[in-house]
Parts: structure tokens; sequence; C-alpha cells
């Protein structure tokens, strides 16, 4: 029969095994002309709490030499803020992503990499696969890659008190983790709800109050007064359609939003309607990664309507960059609001 382990101290070792992963988008990549052997370096990135160690990734756009010049070349690397050297175990990927966010290439490789070095692929990718026009590799001229990486640390000792404080960390996190997969879970399984929200097409949605009012100043005082919608536990909403509707009620479950591809114009008049300033910012950051020749004009009328500055600035400096094809799209034709096309205008003359 086991018996409980019995001692006047308690120790543990710890093997550390440190879980990451990165995402780099690089943006107007057909632009990108550099001979044979430089290369792009993404934004370093830190492992955990290590913060001793800067990750990042590099890709070499014609190769990592003449000799691969028709390849794309990529790796992993770091920069040692410490003279301490080291050696690491690492098992790392490095993928490139499409549209939807999945991987359609990738390299895999297991390596030691010693401090201040880097490792990868010499030929990871066929150039011409990547810049063909059927290509779903490069979406508006952004590359996405992604980097999934394991690495084996060091052997760390820990008192029980250490222990304790540490697992509690990491339990918390977890814990949250699991707390929001738990809601998302109950939204989709629709159950105990007690608002119903009907779209202008005349489909229902249903949520629950307290999260609604948690989420948004303007629903809890709908929800506060003594309104209709608090009595009758229905909100009719006759200026946002069903698909931005059940885009902002996920959002305020799970903090995630999907399809803006096909909504943004209506999460966006939701967001502003209810207040709802994280999911804002979501439809701000969805402008950015996704600025292109097409939409240049779209993004900036947004810019323009919603007071975006930094974004605007952004947007202005990537039409006066690709003036020529901006002018020649349709949405630029077709700009009737005066104020706008005098701002593109002027930046533009201003630019030249």
């Amino acid at each position: 029969m086991n018996k409980p382990l019995v001692a006047a101290e308690l120790g543990f070792t710890e093997q550390q095994i440190m879980i990451s992963s990165y995402a780099w988008k690089i943006k107007n990549f057909r632009f990108i002309n550099m001979p044979a052997g430089e290369r792009l370096e993404s934004p370093t990135f830190n492992l955990a709490s290590d913060k001793t160690v800067d990750w990042y990734l590099a890709l070499y756009p014609f190769g990592i030499d003449k000799a691969y010049k028709h390849c794309i070349s990529a790796s992993l690397g770091n920069k040692s803020k410490s003279t301490e050297k080291f050696s690491m175990d690492v098992s790392f990927s490095i993928s490139v992503l499409d549209r939807k966010g999945q991987i359609v290439h990738k390299r895999s490789k297991n390596s030691v990499i010693n401090s201040n070095s880097f490792n990868g692929f010499n030929e990871f990718l066929e150039r011409h696969t990547l810049t063909a026009e059927n290509s779903n590799m490069l979406i508006n001229d952004v590359l996405t890659i992604l980097c999934e990486f394991i690495v084996v640390g060091k052997t760390v000792n820990y008192s029980k008190q250490e222990y304790t404080k540490y697992s509690a960390a990491y339990n918390t996190i977890s814990k949250r983790k699991v707390l929001l997969n738990d809601i998302e879970c109950q939204l989709e399984a629709d159950r105990f709800h007690d608002l119903t929200i009907t779209a202008p097409c005349g489909t229902e949605l249903h949520a629950h109050k307290f999260m609604l009012a948690a989420r948004s100043p303007v629903f809890r005082a709908m929800f506060t007064v003594d309104m209709k919608e608090k009595a009758n536990n229905a909100v009719k909403i006759e200026d946002i359609t069903y698909n931005a509707l059940k885009e902002m009620i996920r959002f305020m479950y799970t903090a995630k939003v999907e399809n803006l591809d096909t909504c943004l114009d209506g999460v966006w008049m939701a967001a502003e309607k209810y207040q709802i300033s994280g999911l804002k910012g979501e439809c701000r950051d969805y402008l950015f990664d996704n600025l292109s020749i097409d939409n240049a004009v779209k993004t900036l009328t947004y810019c323009h309507q919603f007071q975006l500055n930094d974004l605007k600035a952004l947007t202005h400096r990537f039409m006066t960059f690709h003036a020529k094809d901006i002018a020649n799209t349709e949405s630029f034709k077709s700009i009737d609001d005066p104020d706008l096309l005098m701002e593109i205008v002027q930046n533009l003359t201003l630019k030249s």
C-alpha cells in the first residue's frame, strides 16, 4: 500500500521546457529588392519570462547566398544579452500562412543553437512558388511567417515555497484559459440565456444580460433604466446585420472576432454604437494588417470617419508609395466625399 510522502523538507528539480510561437508579417513583399545574402530580420521576441535572450526570425528573399538565389531562405536566431555562452536544444518549424491563418508550407528541424547564432533552411521555399499569380501565400502582398518552437532550457532546483509560488502563477493563466473556453462553449450551446436579440432579417440571437452589461456601457444602461428591453428581455436592432451582431456577441463573450473580411462595416458600426472599445481595436488592427492597393481608399475612409490618426498617417504613406496604382482603382475613381478627396490630393502634393 502506497504511503503519503512524509519529510521535514521538500524540493523539486525541473527540466525547463519552453513552448512558444511567433508570427511575422512582411508587407509589400514583391517590392523587396536586395541581393542574395542580405536578409530581413523580424522584431525580437522573448521566450516566456526569459528576458536574457532576444530571439528573431531572418528571411533572405533572394537566398542566403548566390547558390540559393532561386530560393527564399529562412532561419531562427538569437542575440544574447549576457556574456555567458550557452547551447540550447531546439525543435522548431517555420511556416507560411494563407488568408485564413492555415499553414500552406512548412519546414521543421531539431537543432542545437548556440548563443548569438542562427539555424534554419537554405531552401525554405522556391521563390516562384511564392510569387506566382495563383499563389495563396501572398495576401495583398503580405507574407505571413509562423515559427513554432520547443526549447529545452536549464535544469532548475526549487524549494517547496518557490515551486508553490511558480505553480500558482502558471495555474492562474491556465484557469483563465479554461474559463474563456467554458464561456465560449456556453455561448455556442445556446442555453440558459435571458435575452433575445433580433436582427433586421428577423433571425434571433441569444445572450445573457450580465455579459452584455459587463462589456458595453450602452447595454448596461439599457438593462438598468426602466426601458422596454429590460422589461421584455428582448432587443430589436434595425441597423446592424445578423452576421455583424453575431461577431459582436462573440467578442463580448470571448474577446475574439472572426469573419471581418465579410462584415467589417457592420462590426465597426456595432462597436461604435455600443461603445465596445476592444472591438474597435480589433477592427483597426484588421485594417492595418490587410492594407492593400485595392482597399487603401476604404481604409482611409474609416480613418477619416473615426479619427484613426495613426493608421491614417500610415495609409497616406502607403498611398503615396503606390499613387499610380491606387489612382487606377475603382474605389479611388468613385470617391464622393470632397473632404476626403481633398485630403488625399493635398497629401500627395506635399509628398511629391
